[in-house]
């Protein structure tokens, strides 16, 4: 049975185990998701060459499902972990030692890999848009790029692309949150009571079925703000972040750090993951398939010329009610997929443990490696499923072989994973 924990007479943290195998993986497995996200992107039919480095001759109506159905939750599930880790480690260490560790985890690599990436990823981007370009030989190099990408060579409008890093900066952003905001909530809830109620409220709900639909609730008014038809925005240009990501990414991270005060609240999780799973399921089943309708009719209308423009009113409506519904399957996708892993991945597992390890090197620099073999396949005119594996099979040979060899003994190993394991 599930109860809420006062935090005065909580079990000490001393008491808990120091590895969290199940959660280990639900990050692991969230950030691998990402890369096969990003790996499919040139194959998706609403993802045009000029939001992507290359469009691929081939596509496939399943692709454009994966690519939206992954979207619902990969990266709510990581902001929750990240947040349960965050008051685990704040907790553990205090104020000071979780300011360093964050430092040393987050922000290091933020500020050491983004010029990196950025540089590499643009050179990419404009070849990919060379290739694809006109094939009008009176246009130069540049002409071609400047054709097809303009946006993405102009550093006056993407010098602050954080791309995929985006969710480093936000991890940054609500951790230094934590470190203003902890010592005044304490201050003013200096008994714990308000913290107790608001833990026995999550308790109780993690004990019901509908709980997760019931946290939906929270996630409106951020899935609201949102401005396209994809579900959440990506929040990847800017230091300022956009609001309605950075308060719903922040809730799923707070989601987190209350499921750390109360060390058998995550059985809920496993308890009602199949129920959340079938919920979940439906309700992506329908977004999808109005999303995929809604596309293809729009890319239907612009071939025939038959493009009405929609009323404003009625769009803004429609908007409001499919994310709405994003919301509650948004919620309920996390709470299976936390579900899940907690059920079937709790024990120690060898592999798990080196995959969680490995995990962050493999996304922070898997962008331009996915989108080189991407770009070299895009023209080749043979079935997608043949394509897939001369993209994967390549890009994560390389991944994996320079964290094995370049980062798991190195001095890069302890930026990543706190410490340097022996070449073996």
């Amino acid at each position: 049975m599930l109860t809420a924990t006062n935090p005065q007479t909580a079990p000490s943290l001393s008491a808990q185990s120091d590895r969290f195998y199940a959660l280990d993986a639900v990050r692991a497995f969230a950030l691998i998701l990402g890369i096969f996200f990003h790996g499919v992107e040139s194959f998706v039919s609403y993802v045009l060459g000029s939001i992507w480095a290359t469009h691929d001759s081939q596509h496939s109506v399943s692709l454009d499902a994966f690519f939206y159905v992954a979207h619902v939750f990969r990266m709510q599930a990581f902001f929750v972990i990240a947040g349960y880790f965050a008051h685990l480690l704040y907790h553990r260490k205090g104020a000071n030692g979780f300011l360093q560790n964050r430092t040393r985890r987050i922000l290091i690599p933020l500020v050491l890999f983004w010029p990196i990436l950025y540089t590499s990823t643009w050179l990419l981007w404009s070849w990919g848009s060379y290739q694809a370009g006109p094939s009008v030989s009176q246009l130069s190099y540049w002409d071609k790029v400047a054709q097809n990408l303009p946006s993405f060579i102009s550093f006056k409008d993407s010098f602050l692309a954080f791309l995929h890093l985006w969710f480093l900066y936000y991890l940054a952003l609500f951790c230094g949150g934590v470190l203003l905001l902890r010592p005044v909530v304490a201050r003013f809830d200096s008994f714990g009571s308000l913290r107790y109620g608001v833990d026995k409220v999550l308790a109780y709900l993690m004990r019901k079925w509908w709980g997760g639909l019931t946290l939906s609730l929270l996630i409106i008014l951020p899935m609201s703000g949102m401005k396209g038809w994809f579900g959440v925005d990506t929040p990847n240009q800017g230091l300022v972040p956009m609001w309605a990501p950075f308060v719903l990414y922040g809730l799923f991270f707070s989601l987190g750090w209350l499921l750390n005060r109360q060390p058998g609240i995550l059985d809920g999780f496993r308890k009602y993951w199949r129920q959340n799973l079938l919920i979940s399921g439906l309700l992506i089943a329908g977004l999808t398939v109005f999303f995929l309708n809604l596309v293809y009719s729009i890319a239907s209308a612009s071939q025939t010329h038959h493009v009405q423009a929609p009323d404003p009113a009625t769009t803004a409506s429609i908007l409001l009610i499919l994310n709405s519904v994003y919301a509650f399957a948004s919620m309920t996708a996390v709470f299976a997929f936390i579900g899940f892993i907690l059920t079937y991945f709790d024990k120690p597992s060898p592999r798990i443990r080196y995959l969680s390890d490995a995990s962050y090197w493999l996304y922070l620099i898997h962008l331009p490696v996915v989108i080189f073999f991407q770009i070299l396949v895009s023209p080749l005119q043979i079935h997608w499923l043949l394509k897939m594996p001369l993209i994967f099979v390549p890009s994560f040979a390389i991944l994996f072989l320079t964290y094995h060899y370049g980062v798991r003994n190195t001095w890069l190993g302890v930026l990543l994973n706190g410490r340097r394991y022996p070449l073996k």
